[in-house]
């Protein structure tokens, strides 16, 4: 008993390790801040980042221009 305990414990160490992935952190409608395994469409376009399993940041992903801010050719040729 006490061996197949131990093996189920290390199974679901192991298992961690290799579900381990990457976390994306955004705001809701309301706000707040929101860290999960994805980042919703309605949600995408407002930009976000994404994190290690640290919790450090490893890419930003920026907003997305309003149609208004596209016509803005200079805004366009600043950002980049």
């Amino acid at each position: 008993m006490c061996k197949r305990l131990a093996i189920v414990v290390m199974l679901a160490l192991l298992s961690s390790y290799a579900f381990s992935d990457n976390l994306c952190r955004y705001k809701n409608d309301v706000g707040g801040t929101v860290v999960d395994w994805h980042v919703p469409a309605k949600f995408a376009g407002r930009g976000y980042q994404v994190l290690n399993s640290q919790g450090q940041v490893i890419e930003v992903v920026p907003r997305q221009l309003s149609e208004g801010e596209l016509q803005n050719k200079d805004l366009v040729e600043r950002l980049k």
